[in-house]
């Protein structure tokens, strides 16, 4: 849990007895409040999870701490849900504990483990002895599992795919780690770091590495700077930075604001290395979103060793595994005969992806969904125009219960256009690049059809119209 942006006053129940966001009244997270090792922001604030053993109960309002930032101020941020138990924010790493036992510069990519069991077993609060079932006798058990991977930007970033004949530094980068014993993964993850850092100098006029030394022998800072928090910058909701930075722009001498970090990473990313599939479905989402699979096989990867999408001629949903494919109701096709059966409740959209892309569930042996059926512009649109009191009920205004001719009139875009809406596909141009107008994948980021903001800050002459704080 970063420092700095997120606070509470008393405790995770957003409890402030005293009703004052005077800064020095403030405890932040990981600072006056310390974060235990191993352990999540609700350690710090109850008995540890890790130290004790036991879960925490969020109860009726849930861990909640608040934000602190210009005019967005004390915005309180729910971190999960009410009444529930839960061991919040563990800090997780995808390998074993004998693997992380070894030298971090020999681990291998197939010693990824990105799906960690997690045992939790009923005790009795009295004497933590534990609850045994009625019926067998034995303790209440549960388990489930925490999914935790890796990234994969070396595929693109430690190789030409990534920085062509430009960027170059990232080869030194990769010799000093290799130089050092380092395997291939770890010395490419090194690489892609500096990688990252020269582009975006280049791009951005940052000067990240403006301390950095190639040849020099210091393995602890590279750059020569304090490491780099990207949200120092851009607005990320994750953290409770819900505001970007400024900066003037040197074309115009106009004040622009930074874009935020999801919007920044996802944009350039989605246009410039598409990665289609013959459906024309983006596989960029399988070349940053990690799908490392529980035996470490690599057979299958979606991505390949230089960047490129290993299902270019058939279909990404072949792939072996991962992060999404197969694994659910969405898109697994052995969903009605795994011993589940979990049965549909489809709305009109959810019946036309079941007929036109899914095909699970209706005799098509379908392959499911893909990830951009529905992260997708309409389920921004759809979300906009709702305003529910019940949303599990679907009570209150929604066109989600409505028939696609409703929920085109509603958004006002045309029949063939909303097919195009949920299964969205690329339009190259001359680069290979997705194309900005044209594909409804990048619409999600564009500023035509971007969903206004769901608040809006009075204005008193060029000033906000707020009420400040004893601050």
């Amino acid at each position: 849990m970063p420092t700095g942006p997120i606070f509470m006053s008393k405790d995770l129940k957003g409890t402030n007895p005293k009703g004052t966001s005077k800064d020095s009244e403030k405890l932040r997270v990981g600072l006056q409040v310390p974060v235990p090792k191993d352990n999540g922001p609700a350690g710090a604030a109850v008995p540890s999870p890790m130290q004790g053993g036991h879960l925490h109960y969020t109860g009726e309002v849930g861990p909640i701490v608040y934000t602190q930032s210009p005019v967005l101020e004390n915005v309180p941020i729910m971190l999960t849900h009410p009444g529930i138990w839960d061991a919040l924010g563990l800090a997780l790493t995808p390998f074993t504990d004998s693997v992380a036992a070894k030298d971090p510069l020999t681990l291998v990519e197939s010693d990824i483990q990105p799906f960690q069991e997690a045992w939790v077993s009923m005790v009795d609060a009295d004497t933590g002895e534990p609850v045994l079932d009625s019926h067998s006798g034995k303790p209440i058990t549960f388990v489930g599992a925490n999914p935790v991977d890796v990234p994969n930007c070396s595929n693109c970033h430690s190789n030409e795919t990534g920085n062509g004949d430009k960027y170059t530094l990232y080869k030194q980068e990769k010799a000093f780690w290799k130089a050092l014993g380092a395997s291939d993964w770890i010395a490419n993850l090194k690489a892609t770091s500096v990688s990252i850092l020269e582009m975006h100098d280049d791009n951005n006029g940052t000067d990240f590495l403006k301390n950095y030394k190639p040849g020099g022998r210091d393995t602890m800072n590279r750059i020569g700077r304090d490491p780099i928090l990207c949200q120092k910058c851009h607005a990320d909701n994750v953290i409770g930075v819900l505001q970007s930075k400024s900066f003037k722009d040197p074309k115009t001498g106009k004040e622009k604001v930074i874009m935020p970090l999801t919007q920044a990473i996802h944009g350039v990313h989605l246009k410039a290395t598409p990665m289609p599939d013959s459906q024309g479905r983006t596989g960029a989402c399988q070349g940053c979103h990690p799908v490392h699979r529980q035996d470490g096989s690599m057979e299958g990867y979606p991505i390949t060793q230089d960047g490129k999408n290993a299902y270019a001629a058939s279909d990404n949903r072949d792939a072996a595994g991962g992060c999404f494919v197969g694994r659910d109701v969405h898109s697994n096709p052995g969903k009605d005969t795994d011993g589940v059966e979990t049965p549909e409740h489809l709305n009109a959209i959810g019946e036309w992806l079941q007929e036109n892309v899914s095909q699970i569930g209706n005799g098509g042996n379908g392959k499911g969904l893909w990830c951009t059926n529905c992260h997708t512009q309409l389920s921004r649109e759809l979300y906009q125009r709702d305003a529910l009191t019940n949303a599990f009920k679907q009570e209150g205004k929604t066109l989600r219960n409505k028939s696609l001719t409703e929920i085109a009139k509603g958004i006002g875009v045309s029949m063939k256009e909303l097919e195009e809406m949920m299964d969205p596909k690329v339009i190259l141009d001359g680069k290979g690049h997705d194309t900005p107008g044209k594909s409804r994948i990048l619409e999600i980021w564009e500023q035509d059809r971007l969903v206004p903001d769901i608040a809006v800050i009075a204005l008193k002459g060029d000033d906000p119209m707020i009420n400040k704080d004893e601050d």
